[in-house]
């Protein structure tokens, strides 16, 4: 989708070969083909939108001796649009709005407050994953003759 190469800022564009989920308005612009004197859907193009995004990211200790860099190439979004009719269309599909997994290991020591010998050593590991995904299905009638050259 063009506005991911854009931070996430939405425009609200139209484009008969894309589905601008940003834009649900823009889904009557599907390219379709009516037959003459008729409402019925001659021909029309389904669209189909796939897309992923690629991260990375350096972490770096304040004496710089430590350095970790992880690359991620994940899952943006999938998009099916199609038009019904003239100047209504029709799309749905998955996009995810938030993803986490973590895995941090704690070591320890603890120590008897009164001799200050050590009593015993511990170690416990946080790890957990999930995720939000929006799962859109979505339609736009045009009520107004929009004038467009495809």
């Amino acid at each position: 989708m063009a506005n991911r190469g854009m931070g996430g800022v939405a425009a609200a564009y139209n484009d008969p070969y894309t589905v601008n989920y940003a834009n649900p308005a823009s889904y009557s612009f599907f390219q379709s083909l009516q037959e003459a004197n008729s409402k019925k859907l001659n021909s029309g193009r389904i669209v189909f939108n796939i897309g992923a995004d690629g991260q990375g990211r350096t972490l770096t200790d304040k004496s710089e001796t430590n350095k970790f860099t992880s690359p991620n190439l994940l899952f943006s979004h999938v998009m099916i649009g199609l038009p019904l009719r003239k100047d209504w269309g029709i799309a749905f599909g998955v996009r995810p709005i938030t993803n986490i997994n973590y895995k941090i290991q704690n070591n320890g020591r603890t120590f008897d407050p009164n001799s200050g010998k050590l009593i015993d050593s511990s170690s416990t590991l946080y790890e957990g994953q999930g995720a939000l995904t929006w799962v859109r299905w979505e339609q736009q009638l045009s009520l107004k003759p929009v004038n467009r050259s495809t």
